[in-house]
């Protein structure tokens, strides 16, 4: 029992908690899962932050005493905070909701060759996990899809739920997603959000539920599947305005400069919205 519920994720931890007594005791005693842990660099040193485990599913009434879940500290040499970030997660138990690997980008933002080293050292040590961790929810910056990938590929199947990521440097070239798609990290996905312009097809996104991405190129076959396939989306894309009205028949749409949009009924007569925008591609879609 303790080794089926080791490999649930937290939220179906919670779930089950609630709703079936036989498995609490083996919760509380076994599954434990850490809120938050994270790198963030800055001009001068790197911020380290891990929120410890909490009693799965348990609610904290105002008369418990509270327990500190934060630890934020502050380390001048990159290679220290890195080890010490390798050192916890970097065990077979270990499992985490949230884990971050971000850099400042305000005044206070490090310099160039910080940065780069910084990524360097993540992803060697990702590369040199032992076991593949157990997170729910990644948020990171990338500067390549290959790296990306190397970092996909250490999370453990079945437990990524939410991934965001960001890219850099701004200006940077496609990320080509075709060896992320076929992950199986990837097909669990229920949340993505990241601004970078990605080559991929729609059909690579249509298990998951929420999607904001910009993609390199969208084909009017596509605008017909998404109008088919979800209850309300957005498009901003590079096409003529006539062909995507052609598209989109028999529905009429609005036209209003650069922007045509409408709603109308399915023949399922579910109502559908739909916004086009002259521009870069972006979708971000909620699935019906």
């Amino acid at each position: 029992m303790k080794q089926i519920l080791s490999g649930i994720n937290y939220r179906d931890q919670k779930h089950l908690r609630r709703t079936c007594k036989v498995v609490q005791p083996f919760l509380d005693e076994k599954v434990n899962v850490n809120e938050t842990i994270g790198l963030h660099l800055i001009l001068d040193d790197v911020n380290r932050c891990f929120k410890k485990a909490r009693a799965n599913g348990k609610i904290e009434t105002p008369r418990a005493k509270k327990r500190k879940l934060e630890s934020d500290e502050h380390y001048p040499w990159i290679d220290e905070a890195v080890e010490l970030f390798q050192k916890s997660i970097n065990k077979p138990d270990f499992k985490v909701k949230m884990v971050y690997i971000t850099h400042e980008v305000s005044k206070e933002k490090p310099t160039d060759e910080k940065k780069k080293y910084f990524y360097q050292r993540i992803q060697e040590v990702f590369q040199g996990m032992k076991t593949k961790l157990n997170a729910e929810r990644v948020e990171l910056y990338v500067e390549s899809s290959d790296f990306l990938l190397s970092i996909l590929t250490k999370l453990q199947e079945g437990t990524l739920t939410e991934l965001v990521f960001s890219q850099y440097p701004e200006l940077m070239p496609v990320f080509d997603m075709k060896d992320i798609v076929i992950l199986s990290q990837w097909s669990g996905l229920g949340y993505l959000h990241t601004h970078a312009k990605l080559r991929a097809r729609v059909a690579d996104f249509q298990h998951i539920t929420s999607v904001t991405a910009g993609l390199e190129d969208i084909t009017l076959n596509e605008i017909k599947d998404l109008r088919n396939k979800y209850k309300s989306y957005l498009l901003s894309v590079d096409f003529d305005m006539e062909e995507v009205e052609d598209a989109m028949q028999p529905f009429m749409l609005v036209r209003s400069g650069g922007i045509i949009d409408g709603r109308f009924l399915r023949a399922n007569n579910e109502t559908a919205g739909f916004l086009l925008m002259n521009g870069c591609k972006f979708i971000n879609a909620p699935k019906v």
